[in-house]
């Protein structure tokens, strides 16, 4: 399941405020955010305390 997922992050990458929803049902982002990405499970969204930015790509922390 692909699962559409927005992000914005402070100076160090920390994910502060994110968004998501599924392909087949997308969340419609009512405002800019500074990251999108395209995953291929809720794993991420689920455990996004792990999870920082880095050089635009989603890193463990």
């Amino acid at each position: 399941m692909r699962v559409l997922f927005y992000c914005d992050v402070d100076e160090e990458g920390n994910i502060i405020e994110s968004i998501a929803g599924e392909l087949k049902r997308p969340v419609i982002p009512e405002k800019q955010w500074d990251e999108f990405f395209l995953l291929d499970s809720w794993d991420i969204p689920n455990n996004i305390q792990n999870y920082k930015v880095v050089d635009r790509q989603l890193v463990l922390k």
